[in-house]
């Protein structure tokens, strides 16, 4: 029988056990779980542009494309006892340019505190809490990708540091009741959480020893029988840029890489509504100078769904739209995006290890850097994916 389908990268609480009396849980190397999820995407029907590409979404939008493995998570978890947990996960379709490699994407391990695990601390690469489509899995995920303008600003969705949060039983029996229900929440990262990390992305060393700090406060109202989740992000630090186009100049010292963010989301019980805007500052290629300068940034997202079913079997369409205008800092050169996009798709949750997603994306998209300061794109395309759960 299959349990719910629950994100490998939220793992659930562990339940401090009583004071007194010996423990008849079974040794925790009798209990470890492996699951994950595999994704399976064509992105080449009734395009009305051949040249349309998105390389901070999905590589596989491209003159060339076709199949495209977009992901093959498979997650390691552990609970060496009632107050700690560990997991691994790797990507076995990470994409390095021509060829594909296994990816270390998950590393870390916590520790819980204080009556009912209230208190908590995870060390290691782990997902940062910054606002609600960052640290929801991609598993869960109602649309395709991650918008521009959350996405840009922790590359990979990961980072290795130290996070610490706190949390009420009532608020995490919400959280998890809504995983339980298909409804594609976070999952528990704490009505408030704090972290602090190196900011370079994923795995990499701080190149400046000037640490980044993040902190998100969030919590699921219950409203009748649905739920409404608020919640605000900020995060500071320096980025030192890694990768440069020759003859491009830039600030070998660091920029300043600020942001602010809020997120709404009104589970779909049936009607959804979800959305994020971000504000902030960093660094920013210019086209006119050929430089990379220090620049503002903003952008979000609107999303409206409607949940249809029942019994772990939905139908879910969703109308989406995004806008970005700022950088994307880890890219060449701090790419510049501006970015407007719409996307109609409909969901199919047949069961819980099998779903299906077919969106319609009308894309307008310019990219600048020092190798194509003038990169724009206008159309659309039919995108479809197939997501097996296990």
């Amino acid at each position: 029988m299959w349990g719910p389908s629950v994100a490998a990268a939220q793992v659930t609480i562990p339940t401090a056990p009583p004071d007194s009396g010996p423990s008849t849980q079974k040794p925790w190397y009798q209990q470890v779980t492996l699951r994950g999820y595999l994704q399976v995407r064509h992105n080449q029907l009734f395009r009305t542009d051949d040249d349309l590409s998105c390389s901070s979404c999905d590589r596989s939008i491209s003159r060339n494309g076709g199949f495209y493995l977009r992901r093959a998570r498979i997650g390691f978890i552990a609970n060496p006892s009632a107050r700690s947990n560990i997991f691994l996960q790797w990507d076995l379709a990470s994409d390095q340019g021509s060829s594909q490699i296994v990816q270390m994407r998950d590393a870390w391990g916590e520790l819980y505190f204080g009556a009912g695990n209230r208190f908590r601390i995870k060390a290691g690469q782990q997902i940062l809490p910054n606002g609600f489509e960052t640290p929801q899995s991609s598993q869960l995920r109602l649309n395709f990708d991650r918008s521009d303008a959350l996405s840009s600003g922790v590359p990979g969705e990961r980072d290795v540091g130290l996070l610490s949060s706190w949390t009420t039983p009532a608020a995490r029996e919400r959280w998890q009741a809504l995983l339980k229900d298909d409804q594609r929440s976070t999952g528990d990262y704490g009505i408030v959480s704090a972290v602090v990390y190196n900011g370079q992305s994923l795995n990499r060393p701080d190149r400046n020893n000037e640490r980044h700090f993040m902190v998100r406060v969030a919590y699921p109202f219950a409203i009748g029988g649905q739920v409404l989740e608020i919640g605000g992000t900020t995060y500071f630090g320096e980025w030192m840029m890694e990768t440069v186009t020759a003859g491009v100049t830039y600030d070998t010292a660091g920029y300043d890489d600020r942001r602010v963010s809020g997120h709404f989301v009104l589970y779909p019980r049936p009607i959804g509504v979800q959305a994020e805007w971000v504000v902030g500052t960093g660094p920013e290629y210019q086209s006119g100078t050929n430089s990379i300068e220090q620049e503002e940034l903003s952008g979000g997202y609107l999303m409206v769904s409607y949940r249809l079913g029942k019994n772990g079997s939905w139908w879910t369409p969703y109308v989406r739209g995004q806008y970005y205008d700022g950088a994307r800092k880890s890219d060449l050169d701090a790419r510049h995006y501006e970015t407007k996009e719409i996307e109609v798709g409909l969901r199919w949750h047949p069961e819980r290890p099998v779903e299906l997603l077919a969106a319609w994306a009308q894309m307008d998209r310019l990219f600048q850097d020092g190798a194509n300061p003038n990169d724009e794109q206008e159309g659309g395309l039919l995108r479809l994916q197939l997501q097996l759960n296990y």
